[in-house]
């Protein structure tokens, strides 16, 4: 097998084998009163594609080691305009801006509010 293909097979692979289901915790009060602290869910993979309501999972975009979640309130072409429910304790796309769609990979589930 040559080296390209070898390389094009572990990429494909990886793609298969990335986890579908995690665990998470809430931590902080951004997404009160549909998510409180301590509140155990599950970040299911975005197989579909996004809806306004939507609650997601992404890194924020200034610190890819956090995992945010908000919910979806635009779309607009390649781009989610994401928001938390507890707009006072929330950082959302108010102050990164829109996010792009490529970089929301999760669904929380339960989806709740909205």
């Amino acid at each position: 097998m040559s080296f390209r293909l070898a390389t094009m097979v572990a990429a494909l692979l990886a793609r298969l084998v990335r986890p579908v289901v995690r665990r998470g915790v809430v931590e902080g009060h951004s997404m009160i009163p549909a998510y409180v602290p301590g509140e155990r869910i599950w970040l299911l993979r975005r197989l579909r594609p996004l809806r306004v309501g939507d609650v997601v999972a992404f890194s924020l975009p200034d610190a890819i080691d956090l995992t945010a979640i908000k919910r979806v309130a635009a779309l607009s072409g390649r781009f989610a305009t994401l928001l938390g429910d507890n707009a006072d304790a929330s950082r959302d796309s108010r102050e990164f801006g829109p996010v792009s769609i490529r970089e929301i990979h999760w669904f929380v589930w339960p989806q709740r509010g909205a």
